[in-house]
This record gives structure tokens, sequence and C-alpha cells, in this order.
């Protein structure tokens, strides 16, 4: 298994896809990410998204932009889950089997293949908020700005509790 955009996500951001700042390209993982990181704000998924070809090959790993916060990553989808599903943080024995269920330290990504799915919904849901909030971005710089707005802006997500 492998990270996996939805199909509507490439209409949604190709016109920045020829944009770029100082010679720095915004890539298929950077718009996952942002949608990966409204979704898991929220802790919120997408039932039955329906995916494009991974971008990401399977077996790798998270590109090298992103591999000193791989960790992070895994952590957020960790405490995302506890919110979504409403488990007791205070249940040590709850939160480790959630850990295990969700993290496998062999894979490359870190993740289970119940992980990467999770994660992939977490995407496609942060996906469907983003687009609720703003139109398709015609530039790097202006979609960085909107998003942080609509990213801090209070409830503004369907969900009160940040991550």
């Amino acid at each position: 298994m492998s990270l996996r955009m939805t199909e509507d996500m490439s209409a949604f951001f190709a016109r920045i896809d020829q944009s770029t700042i100082k010679g720095v390209s915004f890539l298929e993982i950077d718009k996952y990410y942002a949608c990966l990181m409204i979704g898991l704000r929220a802790a919120q998924i997408a039932p039955d998204p329906k995916y494009r070809a991974s971008f990401l090959a399977a077996g790798a790993k998270f590109p090298d932009a992103y591999s000193d916060h791989d960790t992070y990553l895994l952590g957020l989808l960790v405490e995302a889950e506890i919110r979504r599903r409403q488990l007791d943080p205070d249940n040590r024995d709850l939160i480790e089997a959630e850990t295990v269920r969700l993290l496998d330290p062999q894979s490359p990504l870190g993740l289970s293949d119940q992980g990467v799915d999770l994660m992939n919904k977490y995407a496609a849901k942060g996906f469907e908020l983003l687009r609720e909030k703003m139109g398709p971005p015609r530039a790097i710089e202006t979609f960085l700005v909107t998003y942080a707005e609509i990213f801090w802006r209070p409830a503004g997500l369907g969900s009160s509790q940040p991550a």
C-alpha cells in the first residue's frame, strides 16, 4: 500500500502545478500533506474515497523533505484516531493497541496497511473540507495564505479540538 490522492485533488490543484516559488515546485506530496493536515486536525475520514494511482511507489519512504518529520506524522495519525474513535486517552492499554494497529516499524512509511488506508482517508476528507472553504488555488502563495487562515480558524473544520 502507498499514499494516494483522490481523483479530484489533481483538478483542484491543477493551476498551481506550473507555479513555483524561487524554483521550488508544489509537489504531489505537498498537496497530500496539506489535505492530510486538515483531515487530521478535524479528526475526520472520508468513508469511501475514489483514489487515483499512487504518487509514491509501493515500498517507498517519505520524501527527503518530510523524512525528518515522519514520526510526527505517525503520532498525529494515532492522536487523530484516538479522538475520532473517542478512545480514553488515559487508558494506556487502549492507546498501545491503537498504536500497534496503525504503525509498523518494519514498513518504509512506518505504517501498517490499516494505517496507510486511514492516512489516505484522512487526506481525502481533508481535501473535501478544504474544497468546501476555498476554490481551486491559482498560485502557491495565495494557496498558502488561504490554507493557513482555514487551518487556524476556530472550529473552521468541523472540529472544536485542535490536533
